[in-house]
């Protein structure tokens, strides 16, 4: 701070500092403004563009203003900035509010999508993008085998951020939000982790890579990522710990939550582990102690924080992608490898979340649906973790960083606007077509728990549907040879289709050969008929 100089002018009794608080007074203003155009914008417009996509066209002429002003591009989103300062509170948020029950039990599939699925992603896209290379359909440009697979990484980086922003306003299945939502989540940090890797393959050169140094690099992916979750559940049980001790100082309890969190993500990055993963894992690891550890009132406190802290995040994120758009150093434009970019990315995140879910489907009691894959592939969202690693990129390594920086805001504005409107349309009339069937879908399950318990209450007794016996397998009626029948009583008939609650209830029928409501167990048929003529 500069103090005014009393040999110029005398002593001045009141005066300004604006120089030395320009950047962040233009920030809170345009933080102010974004969030006064999304309180508008939910009265009247978001039903029509998506919250996320007016953010970025609202960055788009803030950027156009701030150029207009001084012509000069001096707004960026720094990755130093996204990555210490506003990813880290959407994360937290986002692994907190997880529903830790419905996670788990899907944790298979979401692995699966966000470790599998992450690196066919980006293995495919950057070979594609090489052999398109050689063949002569991108022009001359100075990007190797490496280079490529390095951009195929970054580029497969499915956004949190989006992904919360969209699948929020339209409400689906929970089973499909958990699985879009954990995925987007753990495939960030998957990818951060595979774009280290290639990085530092990159640096290392193509002559000095062998087999050695792939099977390092693979026990690298594998060591950062499960040391971040590490790293991220022992801050979840100190949190856990900590909030056990603060019953007679309540007003700082909120705090431990938010410090030691920000300090698990820190502690991961220090030690070069995954720190997204470890703040995930240690948002989910303390939720539960909290709520049972913590008074209500600081309860509520955490909770209301954390979604103002990831909300106004969320909310710049989204302007500086669109502001980012006005630095005319980044526009270098090569049409076949854009284009093709656009193409690959939609085609094989189509790919693999098919044949990933195909594979999945037969070990799942209840499969994911077509209509759910369809829109698992089309929420592959790509957002500012995509375009913080291209920002990352080193020019002396990579020579056509401003091309690859170009092609990455390009698919971010497509998957962003484009994509997010198709696909709320989509989510609604998905939603729609459930709501429309949900009261008979009530009436079907009134009915059917209805008729079990009157089974539970009499067991055998089912009207008249089929006059025939109902043949037992010979696991179920070991007694007999050759299986057992039922012969139905004079005041009933024997119908049962092969559930496991039908079993259960001719499983006492082997206890004796005459049951007490009249069934009979017999060796053959024809000795059941005889039996019911008697």
């Amino acid at each position: 701070m500069s103090d005014p100089d009393p040999c110029q002018g005398g002593f001045i009794i009141i005066t300004h500092l604006l120089s030395n608080f320009h950047s962040l007074e233009t920030l809170i203003l345009i933080l102010l403004l974004s969030e006064a155009a999304v309180i508008e914008a939910n009265h009247h417009v978001t039903n029509i563009i998506p919250e996320s996509a007016l953010l970025i066209c609202f960055g788009f002429v803030l950027g156009g203003i701030i150029w207009g002003a001084d012509k000069t591009q001096t707004f960026t989103l720094t990755p130093t900035v996204f990555f210490f300062y506003l990813l880290p509170q959407v994360i937290l948020d986002a692994g907190y509010s997880m529903p830790n029950k419905l996670f788990f039990s899907n944790m298979g599939a979401i692995l699966v999508y966000a470790v599998i699925g992450t690196c066919w992603n980006a293995a495919s896209l950057g070979l594609s993008l090489w052999g398109c290379h050689m063949g002569g359909a991108m022009g001359d440009l100075d990007i190797g085998l490496l280079q490529y697979l390095l951009f195929g990484s970054l580029i497969a980086a499915v956004d949190p951020v989006a992904v919360i922003a969209v699948f929020e306003q339209v409400h689906v299945n929970e089973v499909l939000f958990i699985l879009v939502f954990g995925e987007s989540l753990l495939n960030d940090g998957v990818t951060v982790v595979l774009f280290n890797v290639f990085d530092a393959f990159v640096s290392l050169g193509g002559a000095k890579i062998n087999a050695v140094e792939i099977i390092k690099g693979i026990i690298s992916f594998f060591v950062v990522a499960f040391g971040g979750s590490l790293v991220g559940f022992v801050f979840g049980l100190l949190i856990s710990l900590l909030t056990r001790c603060t019953k007679n100082i309540q007003i700082i309890e909120p705090g431990f939550v938010f410090v030691l969190g920000y300090l698990a993500y820190l502690t991961a990055e220090m030690l070069s582990l995954s720190a997204i993963l470890s703040i995930v894992f240690c948002g989910m690891c303390c939720q539960k102690y909290i709520n049972a550890n913590m008074d209500e009132n600081s309860v509520q406190t955490v909770r209301y924080a954390m979604k103002v802290f990831a909300n106004g995040s969320e909310t710049i994120i989204f302007v500086f992608l669109g502001i980012s758009a006005i630095d005319k150093t980044l526009w270098v434009w090569n049409t076949g490898f854009i284009l093709l970019t656009l193409l690959f990315v939609i085609v094989y995140r189509f790919i693999g979340v098919f044949f990933l879910t195909w594979i999945l489907n037969k070990f799942r009691l209840v499969p994911i649906e077509v209509i759910d894959q369809v829109i698992m592939s089309y929420g592959g969202l790509r957002g500012a973790v995509a375009y913080g690693l291209a920002m990352m990129l080193d020019e002396n390594k990579i020579k056509e960083k401003n091309l690859m920086v170009c092609t990455t805001l390009i698919v971010v504005y497509f998957t962003v606007i484009i994509q997010v409107k198709t696909l709320s349309c989509s989510l609604i009339d998905k939603q729609s077509r459930n709501n429309n069937s949900e009261t008979s879908r009530l009436n079907f399950f009134m009915f059917f728990y209805l008729w079990t318990l009157v089974e539970n209450i009499n067991p055998v007794f089912i009207p008249d549907l089929d006059p025939s016996s109902v043949q037992i397998p010979p696991w179920l009626a070991e007694a007999e040879p050759g299986g057992a029948a039922v012969a139905p009583s004079q005041r009933a008939q024997v119908r049962l289709p092969w559930t496991p609650s039908s079993l259960q209830r001719l499983a006492p029928l082997r206890i004796s050969t005459r049951s007490t409501d009249s069934f009979m167990l017999a060796d053959r048929p024809d000795v059941a008929k005889d039996s019911t003529s008697d």
